[in-house]
């Protein structure tokens, strides 16, 4: 310590007498001068250095001049106690004592050569560097950065060295550039735009100092008052910038809610929900975000945002979504067994982006009563857009729309098997979830008539459509071969005869057990449909629950009514009636080949177990064709009966041509028993 003092006061003797180690050229005098005015403890000089140019050479500069000060202040002060000692009465302590009490001289010049370090002020370090750098200032590794980007490091450890209002003022001016930058706003010529690589770094520190700053003020009303002028005006921007920072970059995407949860809670349900519409697209993420979301936010505040998702999704325009590329992001979940790749091919990508916000709200089972709300929402939405049975001024039977290959059908279908949960109706019943929208038990009740009513015409609809699939390819007439290689009235004759008479009975109970099996559930499922009112009555819908008004819900539900409700009639019929006629021709190419034995046979068609009624009687009737033509008939009652409803749904047209149905029908079965009693 005593060499290393020595050496540094007469090294510093010649830098501050001379002054030649900042002014002589060449690159090894310039390395010399620099170790020299170190050594010296002359910051002055070392901070003029071209080689110290750097932010954490300056720094480093002062902060060993200080503390280089404060060393040869402690080290005069000891050895003027030991100059005053009496070295006679005290031999055994300056025997042993530190060596150099001799250099008081060199001790006091050196002070003297450092004074300036105990009345330098941090602030006119700074000031004198400014001005000695000017322009020149690198960044804190002395790499390469745009001048804007070195001028706001360096104002920021300007301001941390002079103290807490300029950190302020420093956050102030920062806060505005970095949200004009955001905004794109070229305010001024000295407005500047970064790239990524100096931006983000910057947002993301001046952030932190922001939020640093915000907790340090909590308890310290001067402190808050200060940081709620200056800083607090712009800190939401701030940190929503960053937030849309992290949006921006999936790996970071863990911590959007995070710093989301510091923002009021209006910014925080806009900037999630539009987040969560736009981005999040697989369900692993979707889980991650929804976990996130009720970790850091306020209780139901997650629900509030699924909401806002759902009704933005399902109301988003075609074209809005197109233009995010939202929908090219999306695909359908794959199907269980035969596809139509024609139907799969006509769904839109607009569709498939609505069936997916609808899938939040099937990730937790507490969410399950508004996924249930959503639902009805979008298959509302998607039957009201089906192709109209036809056109009611020329409105016909024969040319009545089945909606078969419709597509805005086949995505209500596509949408209820492969989106939503089995068990949604169920756990939507047992649970509490209704209980969150103080919803009586009346209108959450409603709420489940309501989607197991959807449910129902697309039930129905998928029975007709396998009926009508089994009608055209079952054929009512079955080919009957007579072997002539035999002669008539021979046992051989009779064996061939009675093979081929098993064979026909065989193929045509198989193909009328196909038939009357596809026939029983269309109707079932069609005129179930047309019982006890479809839906709901309108007049008694409660309140609306989350995005689902109630005024917008009556005027769906009764444009529903409307346009199904016809057309389920119809359909309804068209199943009796060509299963009517189906059953006439069955029974007709039975008593064309086999004349006055056509009961028998018929007899043995029916015989062999029934799958519909244990009542052998009630299966026999099945393969009449009266029976059929007489439930057709039947019809008019359940259309009629004002408790259904039905009539209400139908226009004049409608109605006229239904009655003209039933009139044929009559005819026809009239017809029929009056052929059979001739034959009887």
């Amino acid at each position: 310590q005593e060499n290393s003092t020595s050496t540094s006061t007469s090294t510093n003797n010649k830098t501050s007498r001379g002054g030649s180690s900042s002014s002589t050229s060449g690159s090894s005098i310039v390395y010399e001068a620099a170790i020299t005015a170190i050594l010296a403890d002359d910051t002055r000089t070392a901070s003029k250095n071209p080689l110290l140019q750097n932010w954490m050479d300056a720094l480093w500069i002062y902060y060993r001049g200080l503390q280089a000060r404060f060393m040869e202040m402690v080290y005069h002060s000891h050895n003027n106690a030991r100059r005053s000692l009496d070295v006679r009465q005290h031999y055994y302590q300056s025997k042993y004592a530190l060596e150099g009490a001799e250099y008081n001289a060199e001790e006091e010049e050196q002070l003297r050569s450092t004074e300036e370090m105990s009345r330098l002020e941090e602030g006119t370090f700074i000031h004198r560097f400014r001005e000695q750098s000017n322009s020149n200032a690198r960044m804190v590794s002395g790499s390469t950065q745009s001048a804007g980007d070195s001028t706001e490091w360096y104002s920021c450890m300007n301001a941390f060295l002079t103290g807490t209002s300029d950190v302020h003022g420093y956050l102030k001016s920062t806060i505005e550039s970095l949200l004009r930058d955001a905004n794109g706003d070229a305010l001024s010529s000295s407005t500047m735009v970064r790239d990524r690589d100096e931006y983000e770094p910057l947002l993301r520190f001046v952030l932190h100092l922001t939020i640093f700053l915000e907790s340090f003020s909590q308890g310290h009303e001067q402190e808050r008052q200060r940081f709620d002028s200056i800083i607090g005006p712009r800190r939401n921007d701030l940190l929503l910038t960053y937030v849309h920072q992290l949006m921006e970059q999936k790996p970071l995407w863990e911590f959007v809610c995070l710093y989301a949860s510091l923002l009021p809670e209006e910014s925080i349900v806009e900037a999630i929900s539009n987040f969560w519409a736009v981005a999040v697209v697989d369900e692993k993420d979707r889980r991650m975000a929804l976990k996130l979301a009720h970790d850091y936010f306020g209780d139901g505040l997650d629900l509030v945002i699924l909401r806002n998702v759902v009704r933005s999704s399902i109301g988003m325009s075609t074209e809005d979504a197109d233009a995010m590329g939202i929908a090219s992001l999306l695909s359908l979940p794959e199907g269980d067994g035969q596809i139509n790749a024609a139907l799969e091919n006509s769904i839109s990508h607009d569709d498939v982006r609505k069936m997916h916000s609808v899938r939040w709200m099937c990730l937790v089972e507490k969410h399950y009563s508004d996924a249930l709300v959503c639902a009805n929402m979008l298959l509302r939405k998607f039957l009201l857009a089906m192709a109209p049975s036809d056109d009611n001024s020329t409105f016909s039977y024969n040319n009545l729309n089945d909606w078969t290959g419709d597509s805005r059908l086949h995505t209500a279908k596509v949408f209820l098997k492969r989106f939503l949960p089995a068990d949604l109706t169920s756990v939507a019943m047992s649970s509490k979830c209704f209980n969150d929208y103080s919803l009586s038990d009346d209108d959450s009740e409603q709420y489940l008539e309501e989607h197991e009513g959807l449910i129902q015409i697309l039930e129905a609809h998928s029975s007709y459509e396998s009926w009508k699939s089994v009608i055209v390819k079952a054929s009512p007439a079955s080919s009957f071969t007579v072997d002539v290689r035999f002669q008539e009235g021979s046992t051989e004759r009779e064996v061939a005869m009675n093979m081929e008479t098993m064979r026909y009975i065989k193929q045509k109970k198989e193909s009328a057990r196909l038939l009357l099996h596809a026939a029983n559930l269309a109707r079932d499922s069609l005129v179930n449909m047309l019982k006890d009112g479809w839906l709901l009555d309108v007049d008694i819908i409660g309140e609306g629950m989350g995005n689902d008004s109630a005024a917008v819900r009556k005027k769906e539900i009764t444009s529903l009514q409307s346009k199904c409700l016809p057309t389920i009639v119809f359909l309804a019929f068209r199943v009796l009636y060509d299963t009517a006629q189906w059953m006439n021709e069955f029974g007709q190419d039975v008593k064309n080949i086999f004349a006055e034995n056509a009961g028998e046979v018929l007899s043995r068609i029916c015989r062999g177990g029934s799958e519909w009624d244990e009542d052998e009687e009630v299966t026999n009737r099945l393969y009449l064709s009266s029976t059929w033509y007489r439930e057709a008939l039947l019809l008019a009652n359940i259309v009629a009966s004002e408790s259904n409803g039905v009539t209400a749904s139908m226009t004049k047209k409608e109605l006229g041509e239904f009655m003209a149905k039933l009139t044929d029908t009559n005819i026809r079965l009239l017809k029929e028993e009056q052929d059979n009693l001739r034959m009887n």
